[in-house]
């Protein structure tokens, strides 16, 4: 919305012929800022005019032969929100221009404050008033169509990757399936070890696939708001131990070994499969980043709540990498041969604050 340039362009809506004459000889006679006056003496004439654009200002009698009082001013204001409107009211009659004010009007003049000094300040005033009021309004509609239109665009990303995880799967399930048929048609032929060993890539691939697709499934459940956390009592200590063994493989391939250390009972209400998920990425991201060394497990109970430390002895992660790990799809050292969408530590942070 542009400032409006000089002149200043007003109404004056008044049944009274004489005020309405004080008004515009008033006006007419101030050269700094310059008034070009307009004048009708009914609501119904008003609101037509103001329909036709090109006012800056509704100099407005409350008292009219079509409208009284108050609700003059809400059917005017309810009809042009853009116009500077200052209402007139009667001698020393302030609670009524007060009231005005609450109802929508910039300001107010009794109608013995009708003078060279004090009309063309108050009316300058009120202009200058609507005008920010009103940049103010189309910047907040502005900023709220955008976070519309963003939260809309975010929508269908995640209904886009949830359906496309789903479809992703039955063609990924129909090829595991054929690679299993396979490893038990050929044990049986001489080349069987070279087909072992080509099948057991095969599978690695599949997993490793697999693992992304449920990565990608999750992170578009959580931002759609669908997972349910399914909670009971047990023992996170037990839960640290059971993964450790799950990814025993992984930590294998890496020559890492994993110590557990800390409270042997650690006992709360929690997912387990979520946990498990949160201790089998932070492992494995362990595991990725530190091969050959050793990675400690310290499981703590403070009070009411779970403290579970996973140490490991890997290059470290700069204070600006730290800043952005927990985001989607960030990853650290990204060129060295780790693979991986950069979605585990967004996940596990995900569960956690979930719980």
């Amino acid at each position: 919305m542009e400032p409006r340039n000089l002149p200043i362009k007003v109404l004056i809506v008044e049944d009274d012929d004489g005020f309405a004459h004080l008004e515009r000889t008033i006006l007419e006679r101030i050269s700094d800022p310059l008034f070009v006056v307009e004048r009708v003496s009914c609501l119904r004439e008003a609101i037509v005019r103001l329909s036709q654009g090109n006012i800056d200002l509704v100099l407005l009698d409350l008292f009219l032969p079509d409208s009284q009082s108050l609700e003059t001013l809400i059917r005017l204001r309810h009809s042009c929100s853009w116009v500077a409107i200052v209402v007139l009211t009667g001698i020393s009659d302030g609670k009524t221009g007060l009231l005005a004010i609450q109802e929508g009007a910039d300001d107010y003049l009794l109608k013995d404050q009708l003078n060279q000094r004090l009309m063309p300040r108050v009316l300058e005033y009120a202009v200058e008033r609507r005008y920010h009021e009103m940049v103010k309004l189309k910047l907040l509609e502005a900023e709220k169509k955008a976070r519309t239109e963003a939260e809309h665009s975010v929508g269908i990303r995640d209904e886009f990757l949830l359906i496309a995880s789903h479809e992703l799967k039955t063609p990924l399930n129909s090829l595991k399936m054929q690679v299993e048929l396979f490893q038990n048609e050929f044990r049986q032929m001489p080349q069987a070890a070279h087909l072992e060993k080509l099948c057991s890539s095969m599978d690695r691939n599949i997993q490793r696939f697999s693992a992304l697709i449920e990565s990608l499934t999750e992170l578009s459940q959580f931002q759609l708001g669908k997972i349910i956390l399914k909670k009971s009592w047990f023992n996170l200590t037990e839960l640290v131990k059971e993964v450790i063994l799950g990814v025993q493989s992984e930590l294998n391939a890496s020559k890492c070994s994993v110590q557990v250390t800390g409270d042997p009972e650690v006992r709360g209400n929690w997912d387990w499969v979520r946990c498990q998920e949160v201790m089998c990425n932070l492992l494995i991201n362990s595991a990725k980043y530190a091969p050959g060394g050793p990675i400690e497990v310290k499981i703590l109970a403070l009070g009411d709540s779970a403290q579970v430390e996973v140490h490991d002895r890997g290059p470290g992660i700069s204070e600006e990498s730290m800043k952005r790990i927990f985001n989607r799809f960030e990853r650290v050292e990204a060129g060295k041969g780790v693979l991986g969408l950069g979605l585990g530590l967004y996940l596990a942070q995900q569960i956690v604050q979930g719980h």
